[in-house]
């Protein structure tokens, strides 16, 4: 296919390569691979780098889908590899890799994943395209970032003195840092100048900050069956996130229920209580608007009124 794509198109193909990916080995991975693909999630990166590589006609290059492949293949890794060290049974509503296979299995899945991830960018690059070059340094900036993040959430586990500022630097590396990556490649396959690749970069960034934030906020808000993963659970895992860190700001004897919730003698439902009641919630919430606020302003100088709009209604559908 050599001709430029729809948006839906791309998304179809995304989805096709992934499913081709992930079903058609024939080593004794497949199993677990196969059950990975019926667990996908609902491709918010995806969309982002589509977006990202739309052209002034609307169009996409037929390239955009095997990065936002990449992109999601990676995404799937990480997410194998969270549930591991946090121990979870549940993701999107079904047990997790390391539940269902063991936990040496769900690790060299995950490293395997990212192989995968891996080989589709360096498919691309026998383009020859100059500006393809860089797919291989965003891609493993954006890998090294993801380890750092999560490294840092590691080393402050349970910390109930963590501030806004180290909470934003973890989350800016362990899920911000996929959301840049997909948004840079996008507009490295589109019209972008450099400025505007910087714009588009950026506005990813900022929209993986909003969305961890909303993540973090709907562990104390939602229920299980609606969260279709464990809530109420951070706490008691002892990762302090920003609900928890505004409220114990207002109330510092909050900290003293959390630490109690995290050895396990309260219940979290009863912090999560607290917290919503506090403000911990609305003024996380505050935080995000601001920065879908940063977002907006900073992809409203992009020459491309297209993608610029595209990316808005992105934006402007997330509810805060």
């Amino acid at each position: 296919m050599s001709h430029e794509i729809t948006f839906d198109e791309g998304v179809a193909l995304t989805d096709k390569v992934v499913n081709e990916k992930l079903t058609g080995l024939a080593n004794s991975l497949k199993a677990v691979t196969a059950y990975i693909a019926k667990a996908k999630g609902k491709g918010v990166r995806t969309s982002l780098l589509l977006l990202s590589a739309m052209q002034k006609n609307g169009l996409i290059s037929p390239n955009a889908p095997v990065a936002a492949a990449s992109v999601e293949i990676l995404h799937m890794a990480t997410l194998i590899h969270d549930d591991v060290i946090d121990n979870s049974p549940i993701r999107r509503g079904v047990q997790t890799v390391h539940e269902k296979f063991g936990t040496k299995e769900a690790v060299i899945s995950g490293d395997y994943l990212l192989c995968m991830s891996m080989n589709l960018v360096f498919d691309l690059l026998e383009n020859n395209n100059e500006r393809y070059a860089n797919l291989t340094r965003v891609l493993t900036k954006a890998i090294s970032r993801i380890c750092i993040g999560e490294y840092e959430q590691m080393l402050q586990n349970g910390n109930l003195d963590i501030d806004v500022p180290k909470y934003l630097k973890i989350i800016h590396g362990k899920t911000a840092a996929l959301f840049y990556a997909a948004a840079h490649f996008g507009a490295i396959f589109s019209d972008c100048c450099d400025e505007d690749i910087k714009r588009v970069s950026a506005f990813g960034r900022y929209l993986g900050v909003i969305f961890q934030i909303m993540d973090d906020c709907k562990d104390y808000q939602l229920t299980q069956d609606e969260a279709k993963k464990p809530v109420k659970s951070d706490a008691s895992a002892g990762v302090i996130t920003l609900p928890l860190i505004f409220a114990m700001q207002k109330n510092i004897e909050l900290k003293n229920l959390a630490n109690e919730v995290m050895l396990n003698k309260v219940d979290g439902l009863l912090l999560a209580r607290e917290v919503i009641e506090i403000g911990g919630v609305r003024d996380a919430k505050s935080l995000a608007l601001r920065y879908k606020r940063k977002a907006a302003k900073t992809i409203s100088a992009i020459k491309n009124e297209t993608k610029k709009d595209a990316l808005l209604r992105v934006l402007n559908d997330i509810e805060i």
